[in-house]
């Protein structure tokens, strides 16, 4: 027997988290468990199906990123974007804050296993975006976030493993 599984409900699991942190803790704690999201997410899907699909979220990332950027300052984004850093330092609440959101991506993870194809994982990143946004003050710089993802630490010769567990590659 089959479940299907809709891309909303697991994009809601980490909803219910974020709302959480939210409600708990200090805004740079929800930057920084959001962050740690989608860094989960990230380093999950380069191991997991290889570098091209993580390249292909980080530029999905960039894109969100920008277009954020644009609604911020009503349609068209000026050259020198006022971006807000990430917040330096976590408050006291950044652990407990990150695990809550690192279990919620967990879940995600194996809700996609149950679900047709991949397409769970790209609404959660999106809450997760949103939430970091939030937390941050707006839309963090490209290059920050990329920075703060790893996405240019170590990867060069970066040798993309066959999926095993609980990822298929369609």
């Amino acid at each position: 027997m089959t479940m299907s599984v809709m891309p909303q409900q697991a994009a809601s699991v980490v909803s219910r988290a974020l709302r959480l942190v939210r409600d708990r803790h200090e805004p740079a704690d929800l930057a920084h468990a959001a962050l740690a999201g989608l860094r989960q997410i990230r380093s999950t899907i380069g191991r997991e199906v290889g570098y091209g699909a993580m390249r292909q979220l980080d530029d999905w990332l960039r894109e969100c990123i920008r277009e954020r950027s644009r609604r911020r300052f009503g349609g068209k984004a000026p050259r020198r974007t006022p971006q807000p850093a990430l917040p330096a330092r976590a408050g006291p609440g950044a652990v407990r804050s990150s695990t809550i959101v690192c279990d919620a991506v967990h879940t995600c993870f194996l809700l996609n296993a149950l679900s047709p194809g991949d397409a769970l994982l790209l609404p959660a990143a999106e809450r997760l975006l949103d939430a970091l946004c939030e937390g941050a003050g707006g839309p963090p710089a490209w290059p920050t976030l990329s920075d703060a993802l790893g996405a240019e630490a170590g990867e060069i010769g970066y040798e993309p493993r066959q999926p095993e567990g609980l990822f298929r590659v369609q």
